[in-house]
C-alpha cells in the first residue's frame, strides 16, 4: 500500500459524477489572521527588503496607487473604527491585546492603528 494513494482517506470518492454539485464547509475556515493587518496586510514586505506583493502586482500591471490602496482598504488603515497610536501603550485602554502597528514609511502624529493581537 502507498501511503500516498487516495484510498487511503477513507471515503474519498473516484467517480466525478457521484460527488456534489453544491457544498459548503461545516464551519467557515479562517481566511488569514490579525498579525496580516498588523503587518499590513498583503503589503508586508516578508522576504527582507524585497517589494511587498502588492507592489509586485502595482509594478507588474502598471497599478498605480495598488499598494497603498491595500494599506487603506485591508492592512493598517483597513478598519477606520480602530483608534490612532503612536506607541502601542495608546491601546492599552482597549484592553483586548491591541499593538500600535503603522504601515511601512509611516510619519508623523498618530500614524499608526492599535490591532487586536491574539
Amino acid at each position: 500500500m502507498l501511503s500516498n494513494h487516495p484510498s487511503n482517506l477513507g471515503g474519498f470518492e473516484y467517480k466525478i459524477d457521484s460527488l456534489p454539485l453544491v457544498a459548503a464547509a461545516a464551519r467557515a475556515p479562517w481566511p488569514g489572521d490579525y498579525w496580516s493587518t498588523a503587518r499590513d496586510s498583503i503589503d508586508y514586505r516578508w522576504d527582507g527588503g524585497l517589494p511587498s506583493p502588492a507592489e509586485k502586482v502595482e509594478q507588474a500591471l502598471g497599478l498605480a496607487g495598488f499598494a497603498s490602496g491595500i494599506t487603506n482598504r485591508y492592512g493598517v488603515y483597513g478598519n477606520a473604527l480602530r483608534p490612532a497610536c503612536d506607541v502601542s501603550t495608546d491601546c492599552a485602554s482597549l484592553q483586548d491585546g491591541s499593538l500600535c502597528a503603522a504601515p511601512r514609511g509611516a510619519t508623523g502624529p498618530r500614524s499608526g492603528r492599535c490591532i487586536p493581537g491574539w
